[in-house]
């Protein structure tokens, strides 16, 4: 297990931090019972340099197919967007999952990437857009 190792000394295993979905309840990717207290920055860095490809192996040996978001306004599923959607009005919607993965959406369900939000920080790194990366590629 890779470890960060904090400016103050301490250390902590290099975890992407989920949540599920309308809820606070929060879990690792590692599939193991741990306490670790959400840090942004961490989470920015832990997400910069994730091995993406062992994160979707360690998931499908721990049968956890579930597909990966973000959040914003509402939920995102990053590589699997629908795109816009002309109403009968004819006003453009944005489609946050496309038709061809509801199914698969409904079946496994979803694990959210915790820091992600539609708010923007100036005084903190751009997490969101690291994330959005990351969930585009696993969820491929």
């Amino acid at each position: 297990m890779f470890l960060a190792k904090l400016s103050y000394g301490q250390t902590i295993p290099n975890y992407i931090i989920f949540y599920k979905p309308y809820s606070d309840s929060i879990e690792t990717n590692l599939y193991y019972d741990t306490i670790i207290k959400f840090n942004y920055e961490i989470q920015y860095a832990n997400l910069k340099n994730a091995k993406i490809e062992e994160d979707v192996n360690r998931a499908i040996k721990n049968n956890d197919l579930r597909i990966i978001s973000i959040s914003g306004n509402s939920y995102l599923f990053p590589g699997l967007e629908g795109g816009y959607k002309t109403e009968k009005n004819g006003t453009k919607v944005f489609m946050h999952l496309s038709d061809e993965y509801k199914p698969y959406l409904d079946k496994h369900g979803c694990k959210v990437i915790s820091g992600t939000s539609d708010m923007i920080y100036s005084d903190r790194l751009p997490l969101q857009g690291i994330a959005y990366d990351y969930a585009k590629e696993y969820n491929k």
